[in-house]
């Protein structure tokens, strides 16, 4: 899709550090921590409740094989989707983000941000998943310790306010309950730039050598 910027690798030159073929490994702005990135689909999918199952396979072995580096190189992540809800880029992507970092600690993304807010969610397979967003048309998911969970978003209105919509989003959370300061990427100050920048080429430079050695 012309207009979308995970479509156009000349725009992300430098930040793609590993291509598999149907997905890549992105490393994006305003990361909460080194290690912070995103699975991306090459084809241009709204989400991956859109994935065609017979891409799932695939899909289920990179985003392993991109959990475990994370876990050994920085710390074990959570991944998080805005399936077709609350996102800034309308295309497939996943973020990974460590659990804990030198600025904080997360025992559970589910107990800290979602259950507080008391989000309608539960514990899904991919099929359960992809289920629920044909009949509701998008969603949440959270993978962690190996769980997958879908928050439902039917009747929710994204709000780019940081104190909106605050069990669904994780820079909110990380700003608001860890005291970290995590702007959306379209709203970084250059107070913001240069931390941010020191993150990401932590986390490229890592990814790219050890995703080199799969």
């Amino acid at each position: 899709m012309a207009s979308c910027i995970f479509c156009d690798k000349d725009k992300m030159r430098g930040d793609v550090t590993y291509d598999f073929g149907n997905f890549f490994v992105k490393v994006g702005f305003s990361l909460v921590a080194p290690g912070h990135s995103m699975l991306i689909s090459n084809t241009h999918y709204p989400c991956f409740g859109d994935l065609p199952n017979e891409l799932e396979e695939e899909f289920e072995e990179q985003s392993n094989r991109l959990q475990k580096i994370i876990t050994e190189q920085f710390y074990e992540p959570f991944q998080l989707e805005y399936g077709s809800w609350g996102q800034s880029v309308f295309h497939a992507h996943t973020h990974f983000i460590p659990l804990q970092s030198p600025d904080y600690r997360v025992e559970s993304i589910i107990e800290e941000m979602v259950k507080p807010e008391n989000i309608d969610f539960e514990e899904v397979d991919r099929a359960g998943l992809k289920s629920i967003y044909r009949e509701e048309g998008g969603y949440v998911s959270v993978r962690e310790k190996g769980r997958l969970y879908l928050l439902h978003t039917k009747g929710k209105v994204f709000d780019h306010n940081i104190h909106s919509n605050k069990g669904y989003r994780y820079n909110a959370f990380f700003t608001l309950k860890k005291g970290l300061d995590i702007p959306g990427w379209l709203n970084m100050k250059e107070k913001h730039k240069a931390v941010d920048e020191e993150r990401r080429s932590i986390t490229k430079r890592v990814l790219s050598v050890h995703l080199a050695q799969i």
